[in-house]
């Protein structure tokens, strides 16, 4: 009677666990500390890369970033694993099919079954990234019409102040 509740709490447990894990919107992603290899992920984690679960779980940290980009990612990752910092920013992410996007990555150190785990909670932040670029663009063309302005301010000062020489200068008839 014992081992059957034990096994009824243990499977709400694991169901209740499942709901939140899969239901989360972030993608989550949990790497083995030692091989740097993906042990489990969630479903939002495979459909912002392209891959379903069973090739997450072939794949490592340097399997999903730019090569160009790993060693900024190995020195955020070592980071977080030693608990320096909690948060990655502007992570570059490599999907399945070759594009980039850029993501935060926070992170929980963990260990199941006596094996250390870092869990990644990925936030693309692409749209973001894309709305500071359009302000900045937008800034630089505001700052350049206003640097535009104020030249052409000061030249038709210099013009006025021209003409008033002249003016002062024209014999009276």
């Amino acid at each position: 009677m014992l081992d059957k509740m034990c096994e009824e709490k243990l499977a709400l447990c694991e169901s209740r666990f499942e709901s939140i894990f899969e239901g989360a919107q972030e993608g989550i992603v949990v790497a083995d500390l030692e091989g740097k290899r993906f042990f489990m992920a969630n479903k939002a984690f495979c459909d912002l890369l392209g891959y379903d679960i069973e090739e997450i779980k072939k794949l490592g940290v340097d399997d999903i970033h730019p090569k160009d980009d790993l060693p900024y990612v190995w020195e955020q990752f070592k980071k977080q694993a030693s608990g320096k910092i909690f948060l990655a920013k502007n992570m570059p992410v490599k999907r399945n099919n070759g594009s980039i996007f850029y993501a935060d990555i926070k992170s929980s150190f963990i260990v199941l079954d006596k094996k250390q785990y870092l869990v990644g909670f990925f936030y693309d932040i692409s749209e973001q990234k894309n709305k500071i670029s359009e302000l900045e663009r937008m800034n630089e063309l505001m700052t350049g019409r206003e640097l535009k302005m104020v030249e052409l301010k000061r030249k038709i000062a210099e013009l006025e102040e021209k003409v008033r020489k002249l003016e002062r200068n024209r014999p009276v008839k």
